[in-house]
Order: structure tokens, then sequence, then C-alpha cells
């Protein structure tokens, strides 16, 4: 059965016979038509019907041949004006994500593989507020496996930013309260917490090593720990999102895939200066911390799903949430980094698999 596609409304231009379906010119799909024939196929588009029906009806009644209607429909059909119903309820019954995988399907021609995500191991370095705002997206999303890994306790200045955590929650270990709350959230979710503070390898690896996604927004020591959990990224092909924020402006990358993009070693620049007087409390506003991980988790999702052809792999967002300034940052992968560059010997071994 098919029907007109009520993923997005239709509007018709009947002066100037464009059909558009999308609510605005610059996101919608237009269609330019030159017979009024054109919308009574939608008519009969706003109730199910067999394409062999909407043929006969329009045969019946225009004075177009079964062709030219069928090559019509079939184009409607690529274009998505038109979609299968039974494809559409088998989205719409899944009552907890009918709404996102409708999202994603009307995003796209093909259909996405929900299913893909449930049994991706996620691992979370610091749920502050970046990381705690992460999962708690990633659980609603669908994702049911995470390793979780902080050191910290809730203070009260993070509800302020950090969403997840309460009043009750003060005094209490971060990763105890992430795992409770979660269950609440998805009952399906399985979350592997550690209790440590990371600061050599022995720390991490083995959850880096047992994951399928690393999200990195720890930051200290810093200069430090970023390249440690960079190089066991790359050491074990594990791909690894870095997130954070540096006074106003939000940074989200780089977005690492090992032996596909630049890796950490490949962009930083040699440089003489030290630390002089670092901030001992960091100003952090909660709106940054949202953003950063609305855009943070959307990349993650995107990574497994493929619902959209934009991603961030290879690159850095930089947006500032003083002045909205904007600016993506394509890193260029060094073919002689060390950690990731074609003579280093994990990278041949990595080709030969």
């Amino acid at each position: 059965m098919l029907i007109m596609n009520p993923t997005k409304p239709f509007y018709i231009d009947k002066k100037n016979k464009v059909i558009r379906m999308g609510n605005f010119k610059y996101i919608g799909k237009e269609i330019e038509y030159e017979d009024e024939v054109f919308i009574k196929l939608f008519d009969y588009l706003k109730k199910p019907i067999k394409k062999k029906e909407l043929i006969d009806s329009l045969e019946k009644n225009t004075s177009y041949d079964r062709e030219d209607i069928d090559n019509t429909i079939n184009y409607l059909i690529e274009e998505k004006f038109i979609i299968n119903k039974e494809e559409y309820d088998e989205l719409i019954d899944d009552k907890i994500y009918n709404r996102e995988k409708l999202y994603f399907y009307m995003l796209n021609d093909n259909k996405v593989m929900f299913d893909n995500i449930k049994n991706k191991k996620i691992l979370i370095l610091g749920v502050g507020a970046i990381g705690s705002i992460s999962i708690n997206l990633l659980a609603r999303s669908g994702f049911n496996n995470f390793i979780i890994v902080d050191n910290d306790y809730v203070e009260e200045s993070n509800l302020i930013r950090q969403l997840t955590y309460d009043k009750n929650d003060i005094g209490k270990l971060k990763v105890n309260i992430i795992k409770e709350k979660m269950y609440n959230i998805n009952s399906n979710i399985n979350i592997k917490i550690k209790n440590k503070l990371i600061l050599e390898d022995i720390d991490i690896e083995k959850e880096i090593e047992s994951s399928d996604f690393v999200l990195c927004t720890i930051d200290k020591p810093i200069r430090v720990i970023r390249r440690l959990i960079n190089d066991l990224c790359i050491k074990h092909n594990k791909p690894v999102l870095f997130s954070g924020f540096a006074e106003s402006t939000a940074i989200i990358g780089p977005f690492v895939v090992p032996y596909k993009s630049a890796c950490l070693s490949c962009i930083e620049n040699i440089t003489n200066d030290e630390i002089y007087n670092n901030v001992e409390i960091v100003p952090s506003y909660g709106p940054l911390c949202n953003l950063i991980s609305s855009i943070t988790v959307d990349e993650i999702i995107n990574y497994f799903l493929n619902f959209k052809k934009t991603n961030l792999i290879g690159k850095s967002l930089m947006f500032n949430m003083y002045n909205y300034e904007t600016e993506i940052i394509n890193w260029e992968k060094n073919k002689n980094c060390k950690k990731c560059g074609d003579k280093n010997d994990s990278n041949e071994f990595m080709q030969k698999l």
C-alpha cells in the first residue's frame, strides 16, 4: 500500500505550479508540475492505496496512459514523496523509539539499521557536564552498553550544568549515580563503572581495548591525558572523539578514526610555551555544555548509523557561545606521524587484516 509521505508537511503553490515537501524551501524538496492531474494523484494518496488501484484510477479519470502514470509514481517513490505504508507502520509501532526512527527515515532514502547501535559498547571518560549529559542522551537513543570512568564526587556547583545530578546526589560518586539513574531511563542498559583517576596506560587500556567507541571529555593532566588516550586508541584501533571547551568556545573534535583520519599526534604543533598560571576553578556554562553534548552524541549516533553524509571525522568544530562564530577545522593526516603514519608498524599490521 502506498501513502503520501507523512513525515513532512506538503505545500502547493498553484500560482507557480510547485509542490513542496517540507516546511521551508531551503530544506524541503520541490517539484514543478504542468497539469492539475499531478495534484489529483496526491489526492488519491491521502488514504492508503495499492499501486495498481492508483494507476487504474488515474488512467480512468485522466488522459494519461499507464506507462506515464507508472513512471511518475516511481519517480515520486524514489524522491520519497510517496512511501510504503507497511514500512511506515513498522517505524511507528516501536512505542519507545518511533520518533527517533522517523527522524532518521525522514532524512534518508535508505532504511537506517537502528538496531546496529544496541550492542555497541561506548566508553565515556569523564562524567562531568559533557560526559553525564552525553550518556543520558545516548541511553535514551538506544545504546545499551557503556563503560564510564571518573573519580569525582557530585558537588553543589555541578547542579547548574550537569543535568543528570540533583541535590540528593551531593557528596556521592558520580559513576554510581550515573549507573543508578540510567537504569531508570533504559531498563536494558548495561553499565560498567570505574572509579579511577587516569594517569597512565594501565589505568584505562583494558577498557579502551574492549570498547567500540571512546568519548574523551577529560583534559587533566593538561597536555598529557588526551595524548595518552589518543595513543591507546591508535594502538587498539578504536575511534575516539574529544569534546570540551575553552573559555566560551565549544570544541567538538578532533574526531579520530585510527589510520583513516588525523590523530592528535598528526596535528599537534611543537610549542615552547609552558603553563604559567592555570585556572583553579574553571568557568562553566550550562547551555554551552548542553550544546557540546548534543553535537557529540549526534556524531556518535551517526558514526554507527550513517544517517547523514556530514560528519566531523578528521575535523574539529569550534563554536563560540558568546558571539555564535563557527569554524570547522579540517585536520590533515600526517603520513609520517609516529603514532598512525604510513611507516608505523601498527598501521602496516592493520592494513593486512
